[in-house]
């Protein structure tokens, strides 16, 4: 008699199983709890909102946006109309004292254009000018730290998309903000599928997500891409690595995008008063076209920690002057030419 059967190996880590009564994750053995837990302190939900008034002219105008004065505007403009745009992301924690606080996080969560121009499409004539757009005043803050209300930018980069924002807080409650405590990496040495965890806010909520690296830049240094989940609001998020093993991580990047295409809407402006009731029935109203992003999931760009590094050393001085001298440097290595 011959008795076949199947057999499954089980692989039993060396420090064993953590005996916490509680459900265990993949890295609760080695010590992952306490990291993760870090990491959250670390990071902040980070609100702004830009807003604007808009002037409308009509078709055939001569208005040239770069010299109009504000009383030519006033009188030329047909109609005119306040509205808002907004962005969110996450902030993390690099600068902290009795008074101040200071945060890293993509400029694209806190960057809005100072005037918006559109045209009308006029084929074969030189077109002229639709709207006006001017930005009067913009509001950042942070919902879970008291008094973070008035958020300013400290130093941007657009095309690097890195921004650091910051605000005086009188009497801040000690243990309100931890300042983000992990080693300092480096980009160049993560590898092809080398394991990332990505801490953020999409959609408002506190959420860590992982992905495997892929190293497909020109510029290795500068940035990579992960296959993490990414979603709006993840943007600025703390990107961790771990180096011979958890529980050892380090900081080696930042969300910053996710792989998205351009569709066009047609939708009834924001303050169109609509009820449930409303859908499924011809909606008769003004119409406002729109530009809507579809995001690519699984395609997550992430800006190097060393980048970031750079950033904050070319605008030290400037931060010193106004308080804020932020140390984040890692054991010294030689820093590759740009």
């Amino acid at each position: 008699m011959i008795l076949c059967g199947c057999t499954r190996t089980v692989y039993v880590p060396a420090g064993g199983v953590v005996a916490d009564n509680l459900y265990d994750t993949p890295l609760s053995n080695v010590g992952a709890d306490d990291a993760f837990e870090r990491a959250f302190a670390a990071i902040h939900f980070l609100n702004s909102v830009a807003y604007y008034k808009r002037f409308v002219f009509a078709p055939g105008n001569d208005v040239d946006p770069r010299t109009i004065s504000e009383e030519d505007v006033l009188r030329r403009a047909v109609s005119s109309e306040m509205y808002h745009e907004t962005a969110s992301g996450t902030a993390t924690a690099v600068y902290e004292t009795p008074s101040r606080i200071a945060l890293v996080t993509s400029a694209h969560v806190v960057a809005f254009a100072d005037t918006i121009v559109t045209f009308y499409d006029s084929e074969g004539q030189e077109r002229s000018v639709h709207s006006l757009a001017v930005k009067l005043r913009q509001s950042t803050y942070i919902p879970d730290i008291p008094g973070a209300d008035n958020i300013e930018i400290l130093a941007m980069d657009d095309e690097l998309d890195v921004a650091l924002v910051g605000q005086i807080v009188a009497d801040l409650e000690p243990g309100t903000v931890r300042v983000v405590d992990f080693p300092v990496g480096t980009v160049t040495d993560l590898r092809w599928g080398s394991q990332v965890f990505v801490f953020g806010f999409p959609a408002g909520a506190r959420m860590v997500t992982s992905g495997l690296v892929s190293k497909t830049f020109r510029d290795q240094r500068t940035a990579f891409l992960t296959d993490a989940a990414f979603n709006r609001g993840f943007s600025g998020g703390l990107v961790l690595a771990t180096r011979d093993g958890a529980p050892n991580f380090e900081w080696v990047g930042m969300a910053s995008s996710a792989a998205a295409s351009s569709e066009f809407i047609l939708t009834p402006p924001d303050d169109a008063e609509l009820q449930p009731e409303d859908l499924g029935r011809p909606y008769d109203g003004p119409i406002i076209l729109r530009q809507r992003k579809r995001l690519r999931y699984g395609i997550t760009t992430c800006m190097s920690i060393d980048v970031v590094l750079d950033f904050l050393d070319d605008h030290a001085s400037s931060l010193a002057g106004r308080g804020y001298v932020i140390n984040l440097a890692r054991k010294k290595r030689a820093r590759p030419a740009r």
